[in-house]
């Protein structure tokens, strides 16, 4: 039997748009999250995902010279195993 660790990684997941409204981010931050909660024990190469918990949504606002950046997401919290 092999030694295994048990471990927990906390993730900004964003998205990002140039000009455009928090409204214009909406769909494509319900895809990220729809991805990161698709399936529990999730196998990936270096052992396996237990759960993907989101723990606060984000909401960014930067105006560089004149240009509106938005970003909007969350942060996660992944509950993972070593393979």
């Amino acid at each position: 039997e092999g030694v295994y660790v048990l471990g927990r990684a906390r993730y900004r997941v964003k998205v990002h748009a140039k000009d455009k409204p928090f409204s214009y981010l909406r769909p494509y931050k319900a895809a990220a999250y729809t991805a990161l909660h698709r399936q529990q024990l999730v196998n990936v190469t270096s052992g396996q995902v237990y759960a993907a918990i989101c723990l606060d949504e984000v909401r960014e606002e930067q105006d560089v010279d004149g240009v509106v950046y938005r970003r909007a997401g969350f942060e996660v919290e992944i509950t993972g195993r070593s393979g």
